[in-house]
């Protein structure tokens, strides 16, 4: 998600999203290899230190099926990794796009009333939201909405909603830009 937003913020194409997911799942691939082949190595290593020299190419040989078991394993745990890690970041992408853009099939209308509602309250909360950048406090917008006679579940679901609430939220924007 850290990625999504660095991608978002500097307006790169979807492309480079997509090698985001890429990249965050190949570094957690790589850290579950590195784990898993520190674990057989070790294994392998105190093992062998017990055996007597001349047995060495021996045990070498004996345990080559072993070893690509081992191997077949750990690129199961890395591959399962990757995907689990890709999956997460596109997820995270999909929250951020859905911040952002909102549901461009139903796009938003703002009555009159809810922004002159007490003297434009909904709009010194959503400024003030977004000059002091404290997108936790959106709960606080969606009960000024509610309040002001809003009884659009999208908004105010999306507002009280978890997040990630960043700059560009589709509902603040089209608040501030009224």
């Amino acid at each position: 998600a850290r990625q999504a937003a660095a991608c978002a913020a500097s307006g790169r194409p979807a492309r480079a999203a997509g090698r985001a997911a890429r990249a965050a799942g190949l570094e957690e691939a790589a850290g579950v290899r590195e784990r898993a082949r520190a674990r057989v190595v070790g294994a392998w290593g105190s093992g062998l230190a017990a055996v007597p020299a001349d047995l060495v190419p021996a045990t070498w040989q004996a345990l080559s099926v072993p070893a690509w078991w081992a191997v077949q394993a750990e690129e199961a745990q890395a591959r399962k990794a990757r995907a689990a890690r890709e999956a997460a970041e596109r997820r995270g992408q999909s929250e951020l796009l859905r911040e952002l853009l909102g549901n461009p099939f139903q796009p938003m209308a703002l009555a009159p009333d809810w922004l002159r509602w007490h003297d434009g309250a909904v709009g010194r909360v959503a400024r003030a939201i977004d000059e002091e950048e404290t997108y936790e406090q959106m709960p606080v917008l969606g009960d000024a909405l509610e309040d002001a006679g809003c009884d659009d579940r999208e908004i105010l679901d999306h507002l009280r909603g978890p997040g990630p609430h960043v700059r560009g939220c589709w509902v603040l924007d089209r608040i501030l830009d009224a």
